[in-house]
């Protein structure tokens, strides 16, 4: 994109990497801030964090398992 813009990029790979590396700076600058995990994955581009705890059925009780 940044050549495609005229910018003169000599090694892709390393452009890559510094804009990265500038992203992450950022991010540790809006966690710092905030202290919004989220915010700060929104701003990253990742998807939502596994909050690592299992889900569970639920079940439908019926009138007489109420009375118990």
């Amino acid at each position: 994109m940044l050549i495609d813009a005229g910018y003169p990029v000599d090694d892709a790979q390393a452009e890559i990497g510094r804009i990265q590396a500038r992203a992450f700076e950022a991010a540790a600058r809006l966690a710092n801030a905030t202290g919004d995990n989220t915010a700060v994955r929104e701003y990253l581009g990742l998807r939502e964090a596994d909050s690592g705890v299992p889900t569970a059925p639920m079940t439908n009780l019926s009138p007489s398992d109420d009375a118990n």
